[in-house]
């Protein structure tokens, strides 16, 4: 074989290579899905990293592979992959809420506010920006922002209503300085 022919031979290998398949980063997505459903966070993660292999634009993979990274407490990389599915769709509310977590729970507490209120302003009826950032102004003892939090938590239907009001209570207290 002449050298064109090799050449041309390993240049057509080659481009199957890299090619993008969203069907078979589905079919990777879903095994994944089934693994994290019980808790096999290992499995879940080989699965999501083979659907981003196949696409590396599937904002569901990175999210799930974040919340994989979150569970297994290796917060830098969830912070990673849940950054990269917001660059790719800045519009997910529940994802601003995992990455404040994540950020939260590493102190960096101005950074978590941030994406507790972009998930606020993106889904205003959703509990869990309202809950987390009032958990945040609690741990800071700001109970005077607390309490609408708190508030709104509780009118949302939070289903622990009894510690809602607790915190409620507690915010109120706080503020008239008891």
């Amino acid at each position: 074989m002449n050298k064109v022919m090799f050449l041309l031979l390993s240049l057509s290998l080659l481009s199957g290579c890299g090619e993008i398949n969203p069907e078979a980063a589905k079919i990777e997505f879903e095994k994944a899905q089934k693994h994290l459903e019980k808790f096999d966070y290992d499995k879940a993660k080989e699965c999501y990293d083979k659907a981003l292999h196949h696409d590396p634009s599937f904002v569901k993979a990175y999210t799930y592979r974040g919340i994989v990274f979150s569970e297994k407490g290796d917060l830098a990389r969830a912070e990673s992959d849940f950054t990269k599915s917001l660059q790719l769709d800045p519009n997910q509310a529940e994802v601003y809420c995992r990455r404040g977590l994540v950020f939260f729970v590493q102190g960096f507490v101005a950074k978590a506010k941030k994406d507790y209120d972009k998930s606020i302003e993106l889904a205003p009826n959703s509990i869990a920006g309202y809950y987390h950032r009032a958990t945040l102004y609690r741990y800071k003892q700001e109970y005077k922002k607390s309490l609408p939090d708190w508030q709104k938590v509780l009118s949302l239907g939070h289903s622990d209503v009894d510690t809602i009001k607790r915190f409620i209570q507690e915010a109120q207290q706080k503020i008239q300085g008891k």
